[in-house]
């Protein structure tokens, strides 16, 4: 009987691009800001998280996950919560062999790193792909491409549009699992990352920013999604493409005209502008993929 398969590990390498060029209190806002969305996205993703999302040099943040479909949402939502930074991201699909008992993921070692390292320095001279993945010390071409469509697609957004896609995110985040925090520790966590937010916006903000105002924090509850769930059918892909694999968002801009004052119609409109259905539905086939093992 042949020997089973050793469990392959994604490591996530993320770097801000330009950051060093900012003035001091950019720097320090954006310090603040990528601080605080670790946290978050350390209790978002923490079912898939083999070891925490941290700082490892400068503007630099890396963490290990069970896979590459948690390692991606982190990166997607790291990216969307940075806007108007870019985020440059290196994923390494190996093993995770030197294993410190450290919680800390500098601390640790093995194929997954050193391909999540190789990955990130492709992207940041890349002129085509602002994320990539890697495995066996060769980029993975497939994954890199796809995982681009839903990255592509964020990228050019406006800042109205990413603030609309950003407030559905949160309120809706793809996350593969369930979110062990309460309501109100999800709220006061977002809060945190949404306060260090305007002195690394070009403009202000509207949608996001007008919830923050009008409530003095972020309330609206969190209900995670999963992806790809009762899709095995001609038919129920059929349906699924048409009701949407994220799944779809019918009632979320009256939700969000509620808490932030703005008309429904608005809303529906910037969420149609952005691509928001087409950009998750995207982000769910590729996370279905990268679970089948493709």
């Amino acid at each position: 009987m042949s020997a089973e398969k050793e469990q392959e590990f994604c490591a996530l390498i993320a770097d801000v691009k330009g950051s060093r060029s900012y003035e001091p209190a950019r720097r320090e806002e954006l310090q603040l800001t990528i601080g605080d969305s670790l946290a978050l996205l350390n209790g978002m993703f923490s079912t898939n998280m083999v070891k925490p999302m941290m700082f490892s040099a400068g503007d630099e943040v890396q963490g290990l996950f069970d896979g590459p479909a948690a390692a991606f949402l982190a990166y997607r939502l790291l990216a969307m919560l940075l806007r108007p930074c870019e985020l440059k991201g290196g994923m390494g699909i190996g093993d995770w062999s030197v294993r410190m008992t450290s919680p800390e993921s500098t601390m640790q070692d093995g194929s997954a790193y050193h391909d999540a390292r190789d990955a990130v320095e492709f992207a940041k001279k890349s002129r085509l792909y602002d994320a990539a993945f890697w495995g066996s010390r060769c980029c993975d071409p497939r994954r890199t491409v796809l995982a681009d469509h839903p990255l592509g697609i964020q990228a050019m957004r406006t800042a109205a549009q990413t603030d609309a896609a950003l407030a559905i995110e949160l309120a809706r985040p793809i996350t593969g699992s369930r979110i062990a925090w309460s309501d109100d520790e999800y709220c006061e966590a977002v809060t945190r990352v949404l306060s260090h937010r305007e002195p690394l916006r070009d403009r202000a903000a509207t949608l996001v920013d007008r919830i923050l105002q009008r409530n003095g924090k972020w309330k609206c509850p969190v209900q995670p999604v999963s992806y790809g769930d009762g899709i095995g059918t001609v038919d129920e892909a059929s349906a699924a493409l048409t009701a949407g694999l994220a799944p779809d968002l019918r009632g979320m801009p009256y939700e969000l005209a509620e808490l932030s004052g703005m008309s429904r119609q608005g809303i529906a409109r910037l969420v149609s502008q952005a691509r928001v259905e087409q950009e998750r539905n995207a982000t769910s086939v590729f996370c279905e993929l990268a679970e089948r093992g493709w």
